[in-house]
């Protein structure tokens, strides 16, 4: 009997807390983190914690998207060798104008009623794989922000500075017209779909690109593409008698990774964005540069409740009918992305067909 009455003691204390705010927020943070997957040392974006909704953004960009400082490429400029009585060379930086940006706001509410608050172990893990679920919902919504703000809204132009050195790219390729980062199409003959497909010849020509930028010091060593591309590549290089080094450790969560000719590719799993019905994206990185900043909002909204300060997650829990007993869960979470200039030319993206 004391057995007994110790469980359900232990059952009912997990009953009591299982619907506090912070409880709740801080389990749904557990299971967004992992799913993160532009949120790592050295990937697509690093996030910041804010308290204020209005960001403070980049230098101020002219109408063609560039941004207006005379000492952004300088550093790739090889330094004359100084004679005796002559100045140094230098370099002018400009003031630091600024934009603002106002963090995206994501959410969702879960309802539960009496029938789960009954501090059972069936309930309570009914509660928890919800709160699993909107963690799970929230680190999507945090990801296709990444994504969308740093790669789907553009539209090309040609440069022939670029479309010189990538043998399979069409006219369309060049750099995106706001920003100035690399992209492109690979050219119809040699979509990746296709038995024409010569991933690495490809690979090599968007290296050379990358390293062929005027004014910057920038080499493509990692790709970023759906698994399933990943996958074709690695079939590729098996049928036409090419080695590659597979990552032990792979590419973390929700991420598989190989090496083949200075470069790492990793492929991700169902990232929205990556892919379409016709067309996939393959993002192109130096990954000792990390091109994106993305900011969280810490400040507490009225009535919610954060369970550590960095966290990115804000939980409200409350009775919303005395009547039916039925409890509501809120969850919230804000940010913003946005490229961070002086490394705009580091990344860009292929459409391959």
């Amino acid at each position: 009997m004391a057995e007994s009455i110790d469980v359900v003691g232990i059952v009912g204390k997990m009953q009591n807390n299982i619907f506090n705010a912070q409880f709740a927020g801080r389990m749904t943070e557990e299971y967004l983190d992992p799913t993160l997957i532009w949120d790592r040392e050295g990937f697509l974006t690093k996030m910041v914690p804010s308290p204020e909704k209005d960001i403070i953004g980049p230098p101020r960009r002219g109408s063609s998207g560039t941004v207006s400082s005379s000492g952004l490429s300088a550093f790739k400029v090889k330094p004359p060798i100084h004679e005796p009585g002559t100045l140094y060379p230098s370099v002018d930086i400009e003031g630091y104008y600024v934009d603002h940006y106002t963090t995206y706001e994501y959410g969702y509410k879960l309802k539960f009623g009496e029938d789960v608050q009954d501090g059972k172990p069936g309930s309570i893990r009914h509660v928890t794989d919800a709160y699993k679920d909107v963690g799970r919902w929230l680190g999507e919504f945090l990801n296709w922000e990444v994504l969308n703000s740093s790669l789907n809204a553009f539209t090309y132009t040609a440069g022939t500075e670029f479309t010189t050195y990538m043998k399979h790219a069409t006219a369309a390729a060049g750099y995106e017209t706001t920003y100035g980062f690399i992209c492109g199409k690979l050219d119809t003959g040699y979509y990746w779909n296709t038995d024409s497909a010569d991933y690495i010849t490809d690979i090599e020509d968007m290296k050379v690109s990358f390293q062929k930028q005027t004014g910057y010091n920038y080499q493509l060593n990692r790709m970023y593409m759906d698994s399933t591309l990943m996958e074709k590549i690695r079939l590729w290089l098996y049928d036409n008698g090419k080695s590659w080094e597979e990552d032990p450790s792979g590419g973390g969560i929700n991420r598989d990774m190989m090496r083949y000719a200075g470069v790492e590719m990793i492929g991700l799993n169902d990232v929205d964005g990556l892919t379409s019905t016709h067309y996939d994206k393959v993002i192109l990185q130096d990954s000792r540069y990390t091109p994106c900043t993305s900011y969280y909002l810490t400040t507490t909204y009225d009535g919610f409740s954060r369970w550590g300060e960095n966290s990115k997650v804000q939980a409200k829990s409350f009775k919303s009918n005395e009547e039916t007993n039925d409890r509501e869960v809120l969850f919230r979470t804000s940010q913003v992305t946005y490229i961070e200039p002086q490394y705009k030319k580091a990344y860009g993206f292929f459409e391959v067909y």
